[in-house]
């Protein structure tokens, strides 16, 4: 099981034995969280021109992964 309690009582989720996509889906989220909290705390900050043009690629690399992530749950949890 992901879920486990150690010596202490104390739950311990173990990612690794998630599904990958789990895995991914989770980083996805926590990636979303942070950059959602650093953009309200400076809504407007001033970027070079060279990382504007790599923060809007990353935003479609990050659409990309999330979308793998749904489409591989989907596939699964067709199969299954």
């Amino acid at each position: 099981m992901p879920i486990e309690r150690d010596r202490r009582d104390r739950l311990v989720v173990n990612l690794f034995h998630w599904p990958r996509w789990a895995q991914l889906l989770v980083a996805l989220v926590i990636t979303g969280i942070v950059v959602a909290a650093a953009r309200l705390a400076e809504p407007h900050p001033v970027t070079p021109p060279w990382l504007a043009d790599a923060i809007h690629l990353g935003g479609w690399v990050y659409l990309a992964l999330v979308l793998v992530a749904v489409t591989s749950w989907l596939l699964r949890r067709r199969k299954h």
